[in-house]
């Protein structure tokens, strides 16, 4: 029975390397309201929340990828915000221009229990 580190295989003293080559993260478009192009806003930031739970990809692969992938009035989005937007930000006003709207009670809720 050998062991991994056994002399007699003569590299035990050798230092060992393991290089890891990484793809950069493909993630599918988004587009905003044309749905024919893209993926829809629910599945796109489920790609997102996944990609950044995973914790793979650098910083910097996490803030391009998603940047990346919008196309069409989405992209015109996230282009307005500037190049220093994070992708917080993005989500978040992604979600508020494509995402699910409210039921109207609770719009009026909101609305009535507003203050100045």
């Amino acid at each position: 029975m050998k062991m991994l580190n056994d002399e007699s295989n003569g590299r035990s003293d050798e230092p060992q390397h393991r290089i890891i080559i990484l793809q950069k993260p493909k993630i599918t478009t988004f587009c905003g309201n044309d749905d024919s192009k893209g993926s829809s806003l629910i599945a796109w930031k489920y790609e997102m929340d996944t990609l950044l739970r995973e914790g793979m990809y650098t910083e910097l692969d996490v803030e391009i990828a998603p940047k990346k992938s919008l196309c069409g009035g989405a992209s015109d989005v996230v282009r307005r915000m500037g190049v220093h937007a994070n992708l917080g930000t993005i989500m978040y006003k992604l979600s508020c221009i494509y995402g699910v709207v409210e039921d109207s009670d609770c719009i009026f809720k909101q609305f009535y229990g507003a203050t100045q």
